[in-house]
Formats: structure tokens, C-alpha cells, sequence
């Protein structure tokens, strides 16, 4: 399984009716951030890149998956922050925090967009 597959898994959300035991979701989300920033900073300095157009295509299909489920775990977020405090600003940043998960919705369709074009190029 590769960087962004192993990601992805660690993203994942029990079904419903699955009995998981809880635990703090920041250690994913720092270790997945970590990771894409870390690939990001590779490709700016010229130590890897894509040898084909079908390179391209996969692995904007892996960001395209990223993105969906950044979008998933913000709107996560959101619902869950209010009940985690009285604190009356919750209620403001959860709303801020819904717009952006709509915003990382958009960007996956957008993406989605631009993978199907990616993958007619030979």
C-alpha cells in the first residue's frame, strides 16, 4: 500500500453499527499532512515527478480521494465542536468550519473534473 493509500486507510470512518474503540484523530491528520506536504516540497526542489501522463492521472485520482475526505473530516469537525464546549464561539467557528468543508467538497468535484480530463491524454 503506498503513502496516500496508507493515508487514506488511517481517514477512514467505522460503518455504521462497527464497534471501535475511540481515539484522537490528530496523529493521522499530522501524519497524513506531513506526508502530502512533504511530497509537495519533493516536486517543488526537483527531486521527483511524473515520467508519463498516466502518472499525472493517478495520482491526481489519490488527491482527488485526499480531498474528499478532508472534506468529510472538516464537516466532521464542524458538527462535533459545539457539543465539545459551552463556549458560545463554537457555534461561529463550526458554521466558518462547515463553509470550508462545502469549499473542499467543491474542490473534489473540481478535481474529479480535472482527472477525467488528465486521463485522455496519452
Amino acid at each position: 500500500m503506498g503513502r496516500a493509500a496508507a493515508a487514506l486507510s488511517m481517514l477512514r470512518m467505522p460503518t455504521e453499527g462497527e464497534n471501535v474503540a475511540p481515539y484522537d484523530p490528530m496523529e493521522p491528520l499530522r501524519s497524513s499532512a506531513r506526508s502530502v506536504a512533504g511530497v509537495a516540497d519533493d516536486i517543488a526542489v526537483g527531486r521527483t515527478g511524473w515520467g508519463r501522463p498516466s502518472d499525472v492521472a493517478n495520482s491526481l485520482d489519490w488527491t482527488q480521494r485526499l480531498a474528499a475526505a478532508l472534506a468529510d473530516v472538516v464537516r466532521h469537525q464542524a458538527e462535533a465542536l459545539p457539543g465539545l464546549t459551552g463556549d458560545p464561539r463554537a457555534s461561529e467557528a463550526a458554521k466558518l468550519m462547515s463553509v470550508a468543508a462545502a469549499t473542499a467538497a467543491q474542490l473534489t468535484d473540481e478535481l474529479k473534473q480535472a482527472l477525467d480530463a488528465a486521463g485522455t491524454v496519452r
